[in-house]
């Protein structure tokens, strides 16, 4: 019963590294793209403020 709690364990902590490395490369993804298109909405945006 403890070994299969040990790989359960393990299996889960794999599943977060993965689940963490995917979100890290959408964040990073979507933040270069945000970046790209920041210089038309931040005209935008002063022209509201």
């Amino acid at each position: 019963m403890e070994l299969l709690a040990m790989a359960y364990s393990s299996l889960v902590a794999k599943m977060e590294e993965i689940i963490y490395r995917l979100v890290m490369l959408e964040f990073s993804a979507t933040q270069k793209y945000s970046l790209a298109s920041n210089s038309t909405y931040n005209v935008e945006e002063a022209g509201d403020l």
